[in-house]
């Protein structure tokens, strides 16, 4: 992939900065957009274009960002969908708002933004869209029901929408990363439940939920090394050449290791239930 346009989100600290950084040094044109545009006034100084972007704006404000940023370069070549946060805490603790304020973030809003660049990718019968999602979404366990639910939901979509829209010569893909030491588990980026039920306070739900607090610039991912790698996937260069991304792909050891290790039980269990699940056809 040469010198293509990227319309980055969510670019104030971790893998936005990290993701424009990166290709502005590879030479790519980058639009980076984040709700404040004082937020990411650095990258504006090496060399980005910058827009104020919220992307659990109303479609139509999120539509005329696209449109600006179509204006700038005359197309985009790359969505790179990168805007999300953590809520952590017990479902029964969780408010249907705040689910609802994840998964306006985390799933409408990409999808909102998708939509937005599309027609101008099947003009062009080229383009490609990249969702970051989370090994997360692949397994459900306690105090991360909600944010796994919305990574789990975003990489349903990306396979779909790549299922759709392939045959307008665009791609689209999940990157499912592990545990880095970026900005995504501060404790400016990860929200908790408004209330807390007293039963749960000596239960699994708020051990693990002071776990995941304590795992921050702990876990085991380069950021700088994932990024690297994240961009080689996507545009099929470096440790990635010659080969084509994936409709869905972990990035890290450890993501590597959770993911085959959830795919390993499940096909155990099918395979322990096999003769009672597969007696329901017609005789």
């Amino acid at each position: 992939m040469s010198s293509h346009v990227w319309l980055v989100t969510g670019c104030p600290s971790g893998f936005g900065d990290a993701f424009a950084r990166e290709l502005l040094s590879r030479g790519h044109k980058v639009i980076a957009t984040a709700r404040s545009l004082q937020s990411i006034t650095a990258l504006s100084n090496t060399g980005a274009h910058t827009l104020a972007l919220d992307v659990t704006a109303p479609v139509e404000e999120v539509n005329k960002v696209v449109q600006d940023a179509l204006s700038i370069y005359g197309r985009i070549d790359v969505l790179l969908s990168n805007a999300g946060f953590v809520h952590t805490g017990g479902l029964e603790e969780t408010t249907i708002e705040e689910d609802l304020k994840v998964f306006q973030t985390n799933v409408f809003g990409a999808l909102n933004l998708a939509r937005a660049v599309l027609p101008s990718m099947r003009i062009r019968r080229s383009g490609t869209i990249v969702f970051i999602s989370s090994m997360a979404g692949w397994v459900g366990s306690a105090t991360m029901g909600t944010y796994a639910a919305s990574k789990a939901a975003i990489s349903i979509y990306a396979e779909a929408l790549r299922d759709e829209v392939a045959e307008f010569g665009i791609q689209v893909a999940a990157i499912e990363p592990g545990g880095f030491r970026s900005s995504l588990l501060s404790s400016k980026n990860m929200k908790t439940p408004s209330h807390h039920i007293q039963d749960y306070d000596k239960s699994k739900v708020r051990a693990t939920e002071t776990y995941i607090g304590q795992l921050d610039q702990t876990q085991p991912g380069d950021v700088q090394k994932g990024i690297k790698i994240m961009v080689d996937i996507i545009t099929g260069t470096g440790v990635a050449e010659g080969k084509t991304i994936p409709g869905r792909l972990v990035v890290g050891s450890d993501a590597y290791e959770m993911v085959r290790s959830v795919c390993d039980n499940h096909i155990k269990t099918f395979d322990d239930w096999k003769n009672i699940i597969i007696q329901t056809d017609h005789e």
